[in-house]
């Protein structure tokens, strides 16, 4: 089965559900792809949350695990 659609990917510290169906988002980053977060030191913990909207079709997708690749880079955009 193909990976679901993704229609949307919020980057924030934290996502909690809130009454009435609400989602609660504190620290927003931004919207993928288009997301910079500069790191001073990386000895500190770092909390992401990713809130995806994602399209489902059919229940084959509920409750399954899907595949997240994460890529971390230097601001010149190399890896290393």
């Amino acid at each position: 089965m193909p990976f679901p659609n993704i229609d949307y990917c919020l980057v924030c510290e934290v996502a909690r559900a809130e009454v009435g169906n609400k989602l609660m988002i504190l620290g927003f980053y931004g919207l993928a792809p288009n997301v910079d977060i500069f790191v001073d030191d990386f000895t500190a913990p770092l909390n992401l949350t990713f809130v995806m909207g994602i399209a489902i079709v059919g229940a084959a997708v509920l409750g399954r695990r899907l595949p997240l690749h994460l890529s971390c880079a230097y601001a010149c955009g190399s890896l290393h």
